[in-house]
């Protein structure tokens, strides 16, 4: 096998020095096809005594990247898996190396819940600790990309799970999937001449990792949180998967996501429409909840016409009548005696933008009138206004430029040329001219 008439059946590594791996994909099954389980189980004896001597030290130099980064996943469970991956010196090896990536995400293979005894959990617990005191800057998203691209499918599924946090973990793992799954990994596969059956293989394995990373972390979202962008970025991963072809896992990370508070109603819904109709139920019962909230106070008001009008965007069944639900609610609106108004306005007009685009330009200029006469005569305004100037003007400038933006208004509309005489009122507005805003 190693010295065959074709050429050599080992090759260098051309992602570590000192490595060597397969030319060809079909020696490993060719070594499994002509071994029986004897001579099998004698390799693996021997395999164990070789990595026992570089664990007790009997050996000195560097130790070999087989045992550093794959002779884990061989371990499976067991003592020996809790011998090599808790040991201290092997740690500090892999963080030698450069690999504290793969430290960490190896406690990972030991077992979890019940099947974890509490001196395992306790040792888990310190390496996890002394491991991240030497953590690094995050790895960035585009890293593990490169990896799979390179070919290492490994190392890239072990910088992905390197990640902080379980959605980070579930994101990173999409990235390589859509490698795998891509154009991108086909070109590779056909420069370095070899079949990409095992990147399809590969891939397939990956998404259901991304999934169960999905859940967990969807899982340990509280409810009531506040919106999180890692759990943003996971409810884009899902609709990633669907696009490369991993549908079933796509669809599980989309159902993990739904009910996720911490997820924007615009990426809930927009995920629940991707899932129709087995999502037809929730979107009609968050129309109702929606419906709830437009009853409550400012805050809750504002809450309902976001929903109902991602709702809108997303063209749900029965879109058309929630436009005419937005346009009452609107309509019973006066901008000119309470300023919180200007704001349930604009959200109102975003939502009707796409083919009410006349109504939504009259409901802006009540708006635009409202801020006007306010930014002109600060003194004539109610306590409540006076406030909600001090306090909210940037949110509300942001929600009335969307809903101009959105409807098509010149950028040069009247009020935003305007430079009020209030000095509070002028340093709000100098504040909102930052350009992160």
């Amino acid at each position: 096998m190693l010295k065959t008439a074709w050429g050599r059946g080992l090759v260098p590594d051309d992602l570590s020095a000192g490595s060597h791996v397969f030319a060809d994909r079909e020696l490993l099954r060719t070594a499994w096809e002509k071994t029986g389980p004897d001579l099998r189980a004698e390799c693996v004896r021997r395999l164990h005594a070789w990595a026992d001597s570089w664990l007790t030290d009997e050996r000195a130099g560097t130790m070999p990247r087989y045992l550093l980064s794959y002779y884990p996943g061989l371990l499976c469970e067991g003592s020996r898996l809790e011998q090599y991956v808790l040991d201290p010196r092997r740690q500090r090896r892999l963080v030698e190396a450069g690999r504290l990536d793969e430290a960490l995400t190896q406690l990972d293979l030991l077992p979890d819940g019940e099947d974890r005894t509490p001196e395992v959990a306790a040792r888990v617990a310190l390496s996890r600790a002394v491991l991240s005191g030497r953590t690094r800057p995050a790895v960035p998203l585009e890293l593990p990309r490169l990896f799979a691209l390179a070919g290492d499918v490994a190392r890239a599924r072990q910088l992905a799970l390197s990640a902080a946090d379980d959605a980070a973990k579930a994101v990173r793992l999409v990235e390589v999937v859509s490698v795998l799954s891509g154009a991108e990994a086909q070109d590779a596969a056909e420069a370095s001449d070899t079949s990409d059956d095992s990147d399809v293989s590969d891939a397939g394995e990956l998404a259901r990792a991304a999934v169960r990373w999905a859940e967990r972390a969807a899982e340990a979202t509280p409810p009531f949180a506040e919106q999180d962008d890692g759990m943003e970025e996971l409810a884009k991963a899902g609709r990633t998967l669907i696009t490369c072809g991993a549908e079933e896992a796509g669809r599980a990370a989309l159902r993990a996501v739904i009910p996720c508070e911490a997820v924007s109603w615009a990426s809930r819904v927009r995920a629940a429409q991707a899932l129709a109709p087995e999502r037809v139920e929730w979107l009609t019962e968050v129309s109702r909840y929606a419906s709830v909230l437009a009853e409550g106070g400012f805050d809750e008001q504002a809450e309902a016409l976001e929903i109902w009008g991602e709702m809108i965007k997303a063209r749900v069944p029965g879109d058309v009548a929630l436009r005419d639900v937005v346009k009452d609610s609107c309509d019973a609106l006066e901008p000119s005696t309470d300023l919180t108004h200007v704001d349930l306005v604009a959200l109102g007009a975003g939502a009707l933008t796409s083919g009410r685009r006349d109504q939504t330009r009259r409901m802006l200029k009540v708006a635009e009138q409202a801020l006007l006469d306010a930014f002109a005569a600060p003194e004539a305004l109610s306590p409540a206004d006076r406030a909600h100037l001090d306090l909210e003007l940037s949110t509300t400038l942001v929600r009335v430029v969307q809903a101009l933006h959105d409807v098509d208004f010149s950028a040069e509309s009247s009020w935003l040329r305007f430079r009020p005489s209030c000095a509070g009122t002028r340093s709000a507005m100098t504040s909102w001219n930052r350009p992160t805003q």
